[in-house]
């Protein structure tokens, strides 16, 4: 039995069981998950299916054939999952395949990767007359016209929520939405905690520099992110992180304790699923089991993946999933902007003190005014461009501290700030139909 199948005893062992994967700060390691739509370039208006042989499932069976990638996870002859090496690439709700990078210890290997493998999807895609826009949203399609996946897994989700707000909260965020995960591991809980904070004092400034979802459903959509807009309006609150990171006293158990409160979607074993009840925690499942079956830690892990917040705590690593798809300059400037912060010796000390009359009950005010006004969102004063210009040098400082060459993704950063334009805006200025 392998440690993270063993069944839980209670929240303490939790704990407990995390630790144990924190590495050391010489060896912390960066991954990055990217999502980008397929569009057809001479269809714009016709959603890019999984099935048929012009859809995604065409590319991923070229993957295999081609570029030696391995099937994971298939069913009934459709791959759902390829694997080489470290690196994946699975599909999301509607079957776009998503780019899950290797942890690696360089950006310029993690550059690398994403380059080269977006090279091997494009080869494979373009004979199909698909191109990939890294958008936010799906710019043309309501998510009712996109199939869904014929796996198991989204099926499950299309049945657990039948209320028709939540139906449909789920089949956007499944099938319409398309973000970028920047992955961190970490040292040691203290730095979990930091870096947490870090990342939720930031991520609106950045979610609005670099909103860029302007367009749905084949129209401007009167927002710069209406990714962010579509997460927080109609939702049903599993987006919601909980409160308390700014204080002093907080703690990798309190996230915890949280986590067993919020309620538990799906117990998977092998190839059969258990739907528990609405209201049934996880705290619940720990306490009782659920028909016969008991709480491991694989399914603790399986649960904070069904919590969609921007932020969640992994096997030794954090995920921050705030904002919308870019480009891959924007990745690697977003990511070398960050890494360099981490890694500066005061970068977490001026983060703080910077944003010290940032209080967590104003975060969601700023997100909203991140989607709708971008970087010439205000934060008294202050644009949200002029917030990220502050700490670029200290970022640029960090960097240099690691390896010779990562500053140069910073130029990503530095040209939407001396343009102080957000990616949305130029392609407000392509205009839709150059999508």
């Amino acid at each position: 039995m392998s440690p993270s199948s063993r069944l839980i005893q209670n929240s303490a062992e939790i704990h407990t069981f995390y630790q144990q994967f924190f590495c050391s700060v010489k060896k912390m390691k960066i991954g990055i998950e990217w999502e980008r739509t397929g569009i057809y370039t001479h269809q714009h208006h016709i959603p890019v299916p999984y099935t048929g042989n012009t859809g995604y499932r065409e590319i991923l069976m070229g993957m295999v054939q081609h570029y030696g990638w391995e099937i994971e996870d298939e069913e009934n002859g459709n791959p759902f999952t390829l694997l080489r090496g470290e690196t994946r690439i699975t599909i999301e709700g509607d079957g776009k395949p998503e780019i899950s990078g290797a942890p690696l210890c360089s950006l310029l290997e993690n550059e690398k990767e994403l380059r080269e493998i977006a090279q091997e999807i494009h080869s494979l895609a373009h004979p199909l007359g698909i191109h990939f826009s890294p958008q936010g949203i799906s710019p043309f399609f309501h998510h009712d016209e996109v199939p869904l996946v014929p796996k198991p897994r989204y099926k499950i989700w299309d049945t657990i929520f039948p209320e028709p707000e939540r139906h449909h909260w789920m089949h956007r965020y499944m099938k319409n939405l398309s973000g970028f995960h920047l992955n961190v591991c970490c040292s040691s809980e203290n730095d979990l905690l930091q870096k947490t904070e870090c990342f939720l004092r930031l991520s609106p400034f950045f979610c609005g520099v670099f909103a860029n979802s302007p367009f749905y459903e084949g129209h401007v959509a009167g927002v710069l992110s209406a990714r962010r807009r579509a997460i927080f309006t109609d939702s049903f609150g599993r987006e919601s992180m909980m409160k308390g990171f700014f204080e002093n006293n907080f703690s990798m158990e309190r996230w915890i304790e949280w986590y067993l409160d919020q309620d538990l979607i799906i117990i998977v074993r092998g190839k059969k699923n258990f739907l528990p009840p609405r209201g049934f925690s996880f705290r619940k499942f720990l306490q009782e089991g659920f028909e016969g079956e008991n709480a491991c830690f694989d399914d603790f892990d399986a649960h904070v993946k069904t919590c969609w917040t921007d932020i969640r705590f992994r096997r030794g690593y954090l995920e921050f999933r705030a904002l919308d798809t870019v480009e891959l300059p924007d990745i690697m400037g977003i990511s070398a902007f960050f890494i360099g912060i981490f890694t500066h010796s005061n970068g977490f000390s001026e983060v703080q003190k910077y944003t010290k009359n940032l209080q967590e009950s104003d975060l969601p005010a700023l997100h909203k005014n991140a989607w709708e006004n971008g970087g010439k969102a205000k934060w008294g004063k202050l644009s949200f461009f002029d917030v990220i210009q502050y700490f670029l040098p200290m970022a640029k400082e960090g960097l240099r501290m690691r390896e010779k060459g990562e500053e140069i993704f910073l130029l990503a950063v530095e040209k939407i700030i001396d343009e102080q334009k957000t990616p949305a805006e130029r392609l407000l200025e392509k205009g839709i139909e150059m999508v």
